[in-house]
């Protein structure tokens, strides 16, 4: 939650300039967008146990939830990876995989 916090907390700050050219309505109705932006990430998190970073809110790879774990994450264009720095090894991966992506007509090699 702390992390949730501070994105708002953040994204109120960088938008501030934004805010004060703005009439009194249209903010009210952005912060309102913004807080249920929130708290629908909030709820999301405490579903699955552990708060989603920031940078990894909404990616497609976390369709069923975040794991969490004390790593390193290395997020790529089709997969994230918990990378464990001391064992060096992976903790988790995570990617999302439809039937559109294994559709084909390949046959077996062996």
């Amino acid at each position: 939650m702390d992390r949730i916090l501070v994105v708002a907390a953040t994204v109120l700050l960088l938008s501030g300039h934004t805010l004060a050219a703005q009439t009194l309505e249209e903010r009210v109705v952005w912060l309102e967008e913004q807080v249920a932006l929130l708290w629908q990430a909030l709820d999301q998190n405490a579903a699955h146990g552990a708060l989603v970073p920031a940078e990894l809110v909404g990616n497609e790879h976390l369709w069923w939830g975040y794991p969490g774990g004390d790593c390193t994450l290395l997020v790529n264009d089709y997969f994230i990876t918990c990378h464990d720095d001391v064992y060096r090894i992976a903790e988790w991966v995570s990617y999302r995989l439809t039937a559109k992506d294994i559709g084909g007509d390949a046959e077996r090699t062996d």
